[in-house]
């Protein structure tokens, strides 16, 4: 059996059991750019399936921070906090921060 992914790329799903290189997904954190992982830009994250996804409303990754492979990495931006029971950053009530 030939292993087409090269030590930058790992095999996931949906991408498992990859029968060429142009198959082969990045690590968590990157995304495929052409034959190369990129750090996954501010402000999105990346979970191994080369698609970078934006952070969810009213949250970012820091400005300088990229390579962030969980949407968890998006933390709420200042004045929201992120709820309990739906996981989104909703707006803090008056007098909160």
């Amino acid at each position: 059996m030939i292993h087409w992914c090269a030590r930058t790329y790992h095999s996931s799903v949906p991408l498992k059991a990859a029968t060429a290189e142009s198959m082969c997904a990045c690590q968590p954190g990157t995304y495929r750019s052409g034959n190369n992982c990129e750090s996954c830009p501010p402000g999105s994250y990346c979970v191994g399936d080369n698609f970078i996804k934006t952070c969810p409303v009213n949250s970012n990754t820091l400005l300088e921070e990229g390579g962030k492979g969980l949407a968890t990495d998006c933390k709420c931006e200042k004045g929201y906090f992120r709820a309990l029971e739906t996981g989104l950053c909703k707006v803090c009530d008056a007098g909160y921060f």
